[in-house]
């Protein structure tokens, strides 16, 4: 019996060696399919944990949380990307709701570590892109097609970055910096690109139909139909910054507010700024809108100080339509800020506003989210200028505006 049966596994070892391996590798592929299946189970689970953390009430569970989302933009398991897209989702919606500060540059930024695949045909419209760095000096990240439409990307640096195709249609590129690009292409139609700085850019056939303030290098460049026809990368020439601030308020104030003004002045004369304002007696019987337009046009940066000018005591806001509310003893600034204001806006020019508390209307409202707009209080004292962020972001824009 025993030599039967070691003759049959003699005679028989060729098929029961080839079983045998057959065997290992099916229980190999079983113990892979389930560790895969439970790595990705874990890093499902601690995604959902890191998107909860990210609606935390807590700012540093958020900035953590905007970090942590990272590594799920080049996660790969098995040689293939796992919640790539999904990561890129998360961040594109909160960024179509967050006000501009430190949460939602953190979160923006993360962009910059999304795999070889980067945003190429990534839906970004609408997105809050403000004051980010949106590339990648160790790799160049692929945008081909993606779609920023309405997306605002003031002051935003934008370097190494593969984006044929690339869609900024109506979107906002105010005081830009754009580096080392290739937007063979790209649809600039009706963006905003003022004060925006190109270096290094591949723009052909890129349609600028529509756009503002385009930069003359890149003007003088484009046929009948508004596309760019060089091959060449371009790079423009940068706005020389002045040396003016000017100052946004009312013709009449009080001596405390008055002498609010002249610290602010006092100050910016200290820094070398040449300070331009009108009071009163200043405005012209005709023309006085050209002449407060001529002023901004030469500065490189606005303050507004909004004082208390004018008291509803008894009124109604919005009457007869379904918005209408009662307002009693609500303070307002003089009109002519919103005017200035509004004209130094369109110039991209950085603005501070110094304010009441008892001012929150127009561009005072609290609820105003702008990388170029910063606010200080008529309570804070002066002689602390140095500790102020907000002072001292502001005078960063004014010098490299």
């Amino acid at each position: 019996m025993s030599d039967t049966v070691s003759n049959f596994f003699i005679q028989n070892l060729g098929n029961i060696t080839i079983l045998f391996t057959a065997l290992v590798a099916i229980i190999y592929a079983c113990k892979e399919l389930l560790t895969k299946k439970q790595a990705k189970s874990d890093y499902l689970k601690n995604f959902e944990q890191t998107v909860n953390q990210l609606a935390s009430d807590k700012p540093e569970t958020q900035l953590s949380a905007a970090i942590l989302l990272r590594r799920f933009l080049n996660l790969k398991i098995w040689g293939k990307p796992f919640l790539h897209d999904e990561a890129i989702n998360v961040i594109s919606s909160l960024l179509r709701t967050l006000p501009t500060g430190i949460f939602q540059k953190t979160l923006g930024d993360g962009l910059a570590y999304a795999n070889e695949n980067g945003l190429s045909g990534k839906d970004m419209q609408r997105t809050n892109l403000q004051n980010l760095y949106l590339g990648n000096k160790a790799f160049r990240i692929q945008c081909h097609s993606t779609d920023f439409y309405m997306a605002d990307l003031s002051f935003a640096l934008i370097e190494n970055i593969d984006g044929k195709g690339i869609i900024f249609y109506d979107s906002i590129l105010m005081s830009a910096n754009i580096k080392n690009c290739d937007f063979t292409n790209a649809n600039f139609c009706g963006a905003d690109l003022t004060n925006a700085y190109f270096k290094n850019v591949i723009l052909k056939g890129a349609n600028f139909s529509g756009a503002i303030n385009v930069p003359a290098e890149i003007a003088a460049n484009l046929n009948e139909k508004s596309v760019y026809t060089l091959d060449a990368p371009v790079t423009t020439s940068r706005k020389k910054s002045g040396s003016q601030i000017f100052f946004s308020m009312p013709g009449k104030m009080t001596k405390e507010e008055e002498l609010i003004v002249l610290s602010y002045k006092d100050l910016l004369e200290k820094m070398n700024f040449e300070v331009k304002y009108y009071q009163k007696d200043n405005y012209p019987k005709y023309g006085q809108l050209n002449s407060v337009r001529e002023k901004i046009l030469t500065s490189a940066g606005v303050i507004a100080f909004g004082f208390k000018q004018t008291l509803i005591q008894d009124g109604k806001f919005r009457p007869a339509t379904t918005e209408e509310q009662a307002i009693s003893n609500r303070w307002l600034p003089t009109p002519w800020n919103e005017i200035e204001v509004g004209m130094a806006v369109m110039q991209g020019l950085p603005i501070l506003l110094v304010h009441d508390a008892e001012i929150s209307t127009g561009v005072f409202d609290n609820v105003l989210s702008e990388y170029l707009i910063g606010k200080i209080s008529t309570d804070f004292d002066i002689r602390k200028i140095d500790s102020n962020k907000n002072f001292d972001s502001w005078i960063k824009k004014v010098e490299l505006s």
